[in-house]
């Protein structure tokens, strides 16, 4: 109502485009934000502006356009305009963003000025970690992992240091920040399976098991957690059980190729007991 009242308020169209962002409607709130940069050269460049755009493309997925409008935020740094909130955020996406398209030295980089603007702020520490990750810089992710949790202990920041656990090889460890996670988000079915896989790396076959099948519960048809079953009872040397769990998980994704593998060492386990396993 009021916008019709001031249709010419470059302000009120964009409260309205945050309220529409907010909703989940962010393809009209992009429209309305787009419109104000065209028509109103006195809020064209305002960064705040940029800043909404941005977040609104990312949630779209379209992050080459998310990107182009950060880094418009990030050139009114030196204006101390900007609320440090911000451009914390705006930095934290930025290193996202950088890691989606492999161009990993400015994803640290974002990260690390995220950190330098609020280093009581868990995420940028949390997400630094993945992008070492990526690298295989295990030692490194498992530092910044363990400063995320000493910061603030949630389900993400564990998943994320025992993923790096996992990747240097320290399953002990990894089972330990999986189980924190669980404890904390028992409905992430995820984090089950990096459990039941950990588990799995220590031919530790019945806490696997287990954990294979709290992801079924929340979700019988995951097929992460059919083939996980699968793999289980193949070590074990169950392998009709094995077959059973595997042409189920097949028959959600027929194309899975560890689920592929799993089923056709499983028949010929059948013939030959004793062949190697395959790492999930």
């Amino acid at each position: 109502a009021a916008i019709k009242r001031s249709p010419q308020n470059p302000y009120l169209l964009y409260e309205y485009a945050y309220m529409l962002g907010l909703s989940n409607r962010r393809q009209d709130a992009v429209n309305i934000l787009i419109g104000l940069k065209k028509e109103y050269p006195q809020v064209a460049n305002n960064p705040y502006l940029d800043f909404s755009l941005a977040a609104n493309y990312a949630e779209l997925g379209n992050e080459i356009e998310a990107l182009a409008h950060f880094q418009n935020v990030v050139a009114h740094e030196a204006d101390d305009v900007l609320a440090t909130e911000m451009l914390h955020h705006t930095y934290n996406v930025l290193g996202e963003i950088y890691r989606n398209i492999e161009e990993y030295d400015k994803s640290l980089q974002a990260y690390k000025k995220a950190m330098e603007i609020n280093p009581q702020q868990p995420y940028p520490y949390q997400n630094i970690g993945i992008t070492y990750q990526r690298l295989k810089q295990w030692d490194e992710a498992i530092k910044y992992g363990l400063e995320a949790i000493a910061l603030q202990s949630y389900p993400a920041a564990h998943i994320v240091l025992g993923d790096s656990y996992r990747g240097k090889g320290d399953y002990e460890k990894a089972i330990a920040q999986y189980r924190i996670a669980v404890d904390q988000a028992p409905g992430y079915k995820i984090v089950w399976i990096e459990l039941g896989n950990s588990y799995m790396e220590l031919h530790d076959y019945l806490p696997a098991q287990e954990a294979y099948q709290k992801a079924l519960e929340i979700d019988p048809n995951y097929i992460r957690a059919l083939a996980g079953m699968g793999w289980v009872h193949n070590e074990q040397g169950h392998y009709y059980e094995a077959i059973d769990w595997l042409e189920k998980a097949l028959r959600f994704n027929s194309s899975d190729s560890f689920t592929k593998k799993q089923l056709q060492l499983a028949h010929a386990r059948k013939e030959n007991p004793g062949m190697s396993h395959i790492d999930m």
